[in-house]
């Protein structure tokens, strides 16, 4: 198995390999550049774009592309998937409405 393969567990943040590298499990929508809702043709459109400048043949040995392009690709494979993609938007909404009630209940003290 390649080093890496599958992404799974750290899809939502749960502490797996984007956040030993540093990049903090991000908001797959801000990783491809694609507002929520994007429509399949737009995630694909810019999985793309974004491959055309970080794939690994043409970054040879340059780890900080190799590691963008894994969170591309994670990213595009989550929003392309039907059931995933629910989920993961699920998770959003449900995080977003978290931090909310953390700020609201910061500036009730």
């Amino acid at each position: 198995p390649r080093a890496g393969a599958g992404g799974r567990g750290g899809a939502w943040g749960g502490g797996g390999d984007e956040e030993a590298e540093g990049t903090k499990a991000e908001d797959l929508y801000e990783v491809l550049g694609v507002q929520r809702g994007a429509e399949p043709a737009d995630i694909k459109a810019a999985y793309r774009r974004l491959a055309k400048v970080y794939h690994p043949d043409l970054n040879d040995g340059d780890p900080a592309a190799q590691a963008k392009f894994r969170e591309v690709s994670h990213a595009h494979r989550t929003l392309l998937h039907g059931s995933l993609r629910r989920m993961y938007d699920l998770h959003l909404r449900l995080r977003d409405g978290h931090e909310r009630s953390e700020r609201i209940a910061e500036e009730e003290r």
